[in-house]
């Protein structure tokens, strides 16, 4: 039943975020409920004061991923160093990084579960990225948009990152730990 509940809860984050995605207070709070869903194992937890704040604090966020985006401060007339480079990929990182951080200090993960999280994040962003602009360079149809693909699946990589166990210990495996050892 629970994990039927979590698999909704995120359908329905994803298709709200897609249909609203240029809403400023929209995302932030639909997805910061998904996470206290995900992070509650009864109803009456939903009201906590740190799932609160932290509802609150994504929408802020989002708000300012937003803000970022639409700013257009990094704007590149090559195409793909503005799909790399640009404001969109600004904030998404300013996210990738920011949410878990808040994560991490209001619902209790570990630094290295944070750490790892925004590094899949980032890495999962620049895949779609580079599939989307790969596409596009080959003239190929695709019968979506990328930027549906990269709030879907953000929103995917978030929540397996910070509860599916399965992940989490694929996160600490001996392969990132010898790639965090020679760093």
């Amino acid at each position: 039943m629970k994990n039927g509940i979590r698999a909704l809860t995120y359908i329905l984050s994803a298709w709200i975020s897609i249909k609203f995605a240029s809403d400023y207070w929209v995302i932030g709070p639909v997805f910061g409920l998904t996470v206290v869903v995900w992070d509650s194992d009864h109803v009456s937890h939903f009201l906590s004061r740190k799932h609160i704040l932290f509802v609150a604090i994504s929408a802020l966020i989002y708000a300012l991923v937003l803000h970022i985006i639409m700013s257009e401060y990094w704007r590149f007339d090559i195409e793909i160093l503005n799909d790399f480079f640009g404001t969109f990929s600004a904030g998404v990182i300013t996210g990738s990084l920011l949410l878990p951080a808040t994560h991490s200090l209001l619902l209790g993960s570990t630094k290295r579960t944070n750490a790892q999280a925004s590094i899949a994040l980032i890495v999962f962003f620049y895949l779609i990225i580079l599939i989307g602009s790969l596409s596009a360079q080959l003239k190929l149809s695709i019968p979506f948009d990328i930027g549906d693909v990269v709030i879907a699946v953000w929103q995917a990589v978030y929540l397996a990152c910070f509860f599916v166990k399965a992940t989490t210990k694929a996160c600490e495996s001996s392969a990132f730990k010898r790639t965090r050892n020679q760093i």
